[in-house]
């Protein structure tokens, strides 16, 4: 990254050059992800939400995405037909509500 950011500031050509950046820190970063980099010595910018670690603190689409993992799906569209109520979205597919 750094390289690619220095290219990028002198002008030169990032033709040919690629850069992965991963976020959030999540272990499958460290346990599948960097051995396949590591294996095929490709480097790689891995960028740690400290709030993060430990799962101290989800972001907000995580912990969506942890909520729908848990919960079933009858639960779901009962939540889904609540919160489209209270907050009044509009359902365009079918022009009502849900």
């Amino acid at each position: 990254m750094n390289e690619a950011l220095i290219k990028s500031n002198n002008g030169d050509d990032l033709n040919g050059y690629l850069c992965l950046t991963f976020d959030d820190g999540f272990s499958d970063c460290y346990d599948i992800i960097y051995p396949l980099l590591k294996q095929h010595d490709i480097k790689a910018t891995f960028y740690l939400i400290e709030n993060v670690i430990n799962n101290q603190d989800f972001m907000l689409r995580n912990k969506v995405i942890l909520l729908d993992n848990l919960v079933n799906k009858e639960l779901k569209v009962e939540l889904i037909k609540i919160y489209k109520e209270e907050f009044k979205v509009i359902d365009y597919a079918n022009d009502s509500f849900f």
